[in-house]
């Protein structure tokens, strides 16, 4: 009996062991296929894939640049405010003194 268990445990690890490099070469299989699909679709696949790739270039370029311009409303908001309550120290009273009668 315990031979037979060991022998069917052997055959399931073998089975086990035989989808892993199935799925791995499916996988190799489809990147394959996909790679030559690319390469038979002639220059239009290839420049159309360099195109998006140029377009997310620019994206980026455009979006850090957005976050720095933000960051510079940012700053001047933060100097306007910080005028506007230095202006408002000077000109209105301090809470703390007592008040004329």
């Amino acid at each position: 009996m315990a031979a037979t268990l060991d022998g069917e445990e052997e055959r399931v690890t073998g089975l086990e062991q035989y989808a892993t490099t199935a799925v791995k070469a499916d996988a190799l299989l489809a990147e394959h296929a996909r790679l030559t699909k690319l390469a038979d679709g002639g220059d239009d696949a290839l420049l159309g894939l360099a195109a998006r790739g140029v377009a997310d270039d620019l994206a980026l370029a455009e979006i850090q640049d957005m976050s720095e311009d933000a960051a510079g409303i940012v700053q001047h908001f933060r100097t306007v405010l910080e005028t506007a309550r230095a202006t408002g120290r000077r000109v209105l009273p301090d809470e703390t003194s007592p008040r004329p009668r």
